[in-house]
């Protein structure tokens, strides 16, 4: 049996709304050439559910991302996903009770000083294990490679963290963000 990587070439995928596909051999020969490995890749990275509003995520508003493996995995220690949003990288933190399988669920909260005009991004390879591990579920050798395609700029997220969302009935209306001090005198 000959040694060495399995490389295949695949034509290019198109992006749609904000999804990247990635494809990734099912197989690959691990390094001493004998019995061929499952290969767990990342399969897709997108944004997902929508503002409140429709269009901008407003303050305190949760930002989901979601990464899908080629298998189920296992998750151990707090992976993040880092988005971009405005200039400013913020990180998106593992959504345990959300994750299962295949599928790996990231949040993140609205903070008053973000603001992204175009929309919220995610750059290839974004995917940080900070310290834990993503593992094949059926085969914890088996660690996962965390390399993926980026997603581009999505101009249906915006990102305006200087007001929040106040609910009235079905439909909601921004307001004004004020911070009250208090001061006992004595």
């Amino acid at each position: 049996m000959a040694r060495g990587k399995l490389t295949v070439v695949v034509p290019s995928l198109p992006q749609t709304a904000g999804l990247m596909a990635v494809r990734t051999p099912a197989v690959d020969t691990n390094p001493s050439g004998d019995n061929p490995r499952p290969r767990l890749r990342v399969n897709t990275v997108r944004l997902t559910g929508t503002p409140a509003s429709g269009v901008t995520y407003r303050l305190g508003e949760q930002i989901q991302a979601a990464v899908t493996f080629t298998d189920a995995v296992t998750v151990t220690g707090m992976p993040h996903l880092d988005l971009t949003i405005g200039s400013q990288t913020r990180q998106a933190v593992y959504y345990a009770a959300q994750s299962k399988g295949t599928l790996l669920v990231f949040s993140y909260y609205v903070q008053a000083t973000d603001t992204d005009v175009d929309g919220i991004s995610i750059a290839a390879n974004a995917l940080t294990l900070n310290g834990g591990t993503i593992t094949l579920a059926s085969d914890s050798a088996t660690a996962a490679a965390p390399a993926h395609a980026g997603v581009s700029t999505d101009d249906t997220r915006r990102v305006d963290g200087s007001t929040d969302v106040v609910e009235h009935g079905n439909s909601c209306a921004e307001a004004t963000l004020v911070t009250l001090t208090a001061r006992t005198t004595g």
